[in-house]
């Protein structure tokens, strides 16, 4: 069954490893005939060249395929490290400082998809005002707020994301 057209590299690894598979068995089926028939040594012979032909081809497309996926990986990872490429997102990763409870919290928007999460599964679970929040400051420091006050702050946060976002 052929491969669809969104498979992963891995994927078409894997087919290539059964195609390489398949040649080595008609290989060693020449080698079969070839001892039973010498009179077919030509074909034969053309046949095992055929299938080394093959097999050389889909170590190539496999190396190609790897090399690919490598840079792919170390492409990605680049990605991921570039948190500021433009003046909004410049601001955002100098985070937001609110005064009335004196905690700097990151504002980049993988930041802001985790608050917004966190709140949402507090929101969900209906937790208490009084409920003990968890939650990690700008420098990762582990910090706990009770529940009322960290929703306030999360409003401040999230009118301070929104005003960055409006300005650029």
């Amino acid at each position: 069954m052929p491969l669809p057209e969104d498979a992963s590299l891995s994927d078409i690894i894997g087919e290539l490893n059964l195609v390489r598979a398949e040649f080595n068995s008609l290989r060693d089926w020449v080698n079969e005939l070839r001892t039973s028939n010498p009179a077919n040594d030509q074909i034969l012979a053309e046949m095992r060249t055929l299938a080394h032909n093959v097999t050389i081809q889909a170590t190539a497309i496999e190396s190609r395929i790897t090399t690919r996926e490598e840079k792919h990986a170390e492409l990605e990872h680049v990605v991921v490290e570039l948190e500021a490429v433009t003046p909004k997102d410049i601001k955002l990763s100098e985070g937001y400082f609110d005064e009335l409870l004196n905690v700097k919290i990151k504002a980049a928007v993988a930041a802001q998809t985790r608050f917004t999460s966190l709140v949402t599964g507090l929101e969900l679970a209906k937790v208490p005002d009084q409920y003990t929040v968890t939650f990690f400051d700008y420098s990762d420091t582990e910090r706990q707020i009770a529940y009322g006050d960290f929703k306030y702050l999360m409003l401040r946060y999230m009118g301070y994301c929104q005003y960055i976002e409006s300005q650029y």
